[in-house]
């Protein structure tokens, strides 16, 4: 019969084991979804490869048992769903994530994803996906830039800054001009 000693000490192994098991902690938006999605827009507007004249698509890969995400999904649909890009108005399509095998179907009809506050999964994947399927990946969180997503928006010196990674956006197939590269903090 273990001692009580031996027992204590077995409570924070098995407290980091249960921690663990729950899956990562949601990844943080420095700037609130009402302001990154006005910078997100100005952005996009510097892509050369957006010009048209349909409606721009913007795919929400959100998460719906996440509260962070669903709320982020909420407020960026709302967002993109009064916003221009090019004199072109927005059709929002909301993206549940289930599977990155499942990602490239959902985000067939999109131009531009993007993503919000996800727990659980392989960003960089993710990423990587969409590029492959032409699709520019935006998000709010700076660690998926870091991961590969495209285009990010995150906070330095207590104000928003704009986050290009510029291979991932190449793979997309945007066309961004050097103005923009001027304004961004380049990632890769």
């Amino acid at each position: 019969m273990p001692t009580m000693s031996s027992s204590a000490s077995r409570w924070p192994v098995l407290a980091c084991l249960l921690m663990a098991a729950a899956g990562p902690i949601d990844d943080v938006m420095e700037v609130p979804v009402e302001q990154q999605v006005p910078l997100i827009t100005r952005v996009l507007a510097f892509d050369r490869s957006l010009a048209g004249s349909r409606p721009l698509v913007v795919a929400i890969v959100y998460q719906e048992r996440n509260r962070t995400s669903r709320q982020a999904f909420r407020a960026a649909s709302d967002a993109f769903g009064r916003a221009t890009v090019q004199g072109r108005a927005v059709r929002v399509v909301g993206v549940p994530m289930t599977s990155l095998a499942r990602l490239a179907d959902a985000l067939r009809p999109a131009e531009v994803a993007y993503v919000a506050p996800l727990r659980g999964v392989d960003v960089g994947a993710l990423a990587r996906a969409s590029s492959a399927a032409g699709v520019l990946t935006v998000t709010g969180v700076r660690d998926y830039v870091l991961a590969g997503a495209a285009v990010g928006v995150g906070l330095r010196d207590g104000r928003p800054e704009i986050l290009l990674h510029r291979r991932s956006a190449r793979t997309a197939g945007s066309d961004f001009s050097a103005r923009l590269l001027q304004l961004a903090t380049l990632v890769d």
